[in-house]
């Protein structure tokens, strides 16, 4: 039997990428490749719980529902399954920006991302423009927007370490008596943290661009911006350079493939709710989402995801 029709396309003229896909370590019996998942929330639910059981100050709540990244924090703490991303990957084609399976073709799409994390997809575009400050700069940037000074080693070039935000928030309480501007630098704290731990995170599993910070100066403005596709963009990136093997320059010249890339950035979380909801078999029983917390009552119903 010719493999290159079990594990590939029978026509490469739209999928011409199978040369240096990672599907082909299967017929090279290389299939204990391990994808690891990085993502640096596990701060968050050190400060709230795991389910939000001690949920910020009510003032701080308020301000996630109304930046839109409320859903998000509701959906909690989540184990990813890392042998399911793994298998995701592999069926991924940076082509067409789909993923491949007998029934057919599927793939993320804003409207998962509205639905299950309660995201806004409409807006202005989440961009940003690189800055080379000294560290100097960084240090009084962060005392100006974040309320406090980062020590030199907080700092892994323009990134900030996610540990020394949440030793900062620990020791930032918030209460009835706290000022505005203190609330908000609380609050800006807590969306870098949402989104450089959880929705846009890096391979680094450790450190948030400060550059993320740009858009948060102004708190009202932030409900204005796509945050649905810059999810999703940075998800379909991490997911097409997973799905393809690494070059190699050989001393030579010439140009070997290497394995796959290991280390995975991007929303897997979200990618494993939206596997569980279009593959039913994989999916975890659906609980009803009882408010037994009367603080909370007073917020919106918590997204899709959240179930």
């Amino acid at each position: 039997m010719d493999v290159s029709y079990v594990y590939g396309s029978r026509d490469t003229s739209l999928l011409y990428g199978q040369s240096e896909h990672v599907s082909r370590s299967i017929t090279s019996a290389n299939v204990d490749d391990i994808v690891r998942g990085r993502r640096c929330d596990c701060w968050i639910w050190g400060l709230y719980g795991d389910d939000g059981d001690d949920d910020p100050h009510p003032r701080v709540m308020q301000y996630l529902v109304d930046t839109r990244f409320y859903g998000v924090y509701r959906c909690g703490r989540l184990v990813v399954d890392l042998h399911l991303i793994a298998a995701l990957v592999e069926r991924w084609r940076p082509e067409t920006h789909t993923f491949h399976f007998q029934a057919g073709e599927a793939t993320v799409t804003l409207e998962d991302v509205a639905l299950l994390w309660g995201l806004p997809v409409d807006g202005l575009p989440v961009t940003g423009q690189d800055i080379s400050w000294s560290k100097e700069q960084w240090q009084d940037y962060c005392q100006t927007w974040l309320g406090y000074t980062p020590s030199d080693r907080a700092f892994k070039g323009r990134r900030l370490y996610a540990t020394d935000l949440a030793i900062y928030l620990q020791h930032c309480k918030i209460t009835d008596d706290s000022t505005e501007q203190r609330v908000q630098q609380h609050v800006r704290c807590l969306l870098l943290l949402l989104l450089g731990g959880i929705m846009c995170p890096d391979t680094s599993s450790s450190a948030i661009s400060l550059l993320y910070l740009r858009h948060f100066e102004d708190l009202e403005a932030v409900r204005t911006f796509s945050w649905g596709s810059a999810v999703l963009g940075y998800l379909y990136r991490e997911l097409c350079t997973g799905a393809l093997l690494r070059k190699v320059v050989e001393q030579d010249g010439t140009v070997e493939l290497d394995k796959r890339k290991t280390n995975l950035g991007g929303a897997l979380t979200l990618l494993q709710i939206w596997a569980w909801s279009r593959i039913p078999l994989l999916a975890p029983a659906i609980v009803p989402v009882v408010e037994d917390d009367p603080r909370r009552l007073a917020y919106p119903h918590p997204p899709y995801g959240a179930r």
